[in-house]
């Protein structure tokens, strides 16, 4: 037992850097997204035929929404998501999906990178918005980043990066 716990320290030291720089790149993609801020409007939609939505035109949109689907996606974001992306494929070849801890890193990473990428494509072109799951994630981004912060990533990066988080 005391081996296993030995060699998830080491893990654990290996693989804290690529946690904490996943975590940091979330951060600025998203403030720089949100213009460091939750957003409290929803996406104004019309329904559509068989359950589906589709996102009103800019004019119509709340004033934060409009914001940031003028903003749109640039460079900046896309090396975030980019640098999310490696980071994770470098957590993941350190941790196998066969321990509790690993599971739980796993799990928290891959809905943070699969929540950024989903919602900067809605950005990037909203008429990709078609459902109400697809409205109800992209609310969630829009207005949960304390609790992903705070609850979310809290839990798996370092003191130092928690506390770099809350200044984003």
């Amino acid at each position: 037992m005391a081996i296993i716990l030995l060699l998830s320290k080491v893990r654990g030291k290996k693989v804290q850097p690529f946690i904490d720089s996943f975590a940091d790149a979330y951060c600025k993609v998203t403030d720089h997204v949100l213009h460091c801020g939750n957003i409290v409007e929803k996406v104004a939609v019309q329904a559509e035929d068989g359950g589906y939505v589709s996102a009103l035109p800019n004019e119509q949109q709340p004033e934060s929404v409009r914001a940031i689907f003028e903003q749109g996606v640039d460079e900046t974001d896309l090396e975030q998501i980019k640098t999310m992306f490696e980071m994770r494929s470098e957590v993941q070849e350190y941790l196998t999906s066969f321990n509790l801890i690993g599971k739980n890193i796993n799990l928290i990473m891959n809905r943070c990178y699969d929540l950024v990428n989903l919602c900067l494509s809605f950005i990037d072109d909203p008429s990709k918005i078609r459902t109400k799951d697809d409205l109800k994630e992209l609310s969630f981004y829009f207005t949960k980043q304390k609790k992903i912060r705070e609850e979310m990533l809290q839990s798996i990066v370092s003191p130092e990066c928690f506390q770099r988080m809350t200044k984003y």
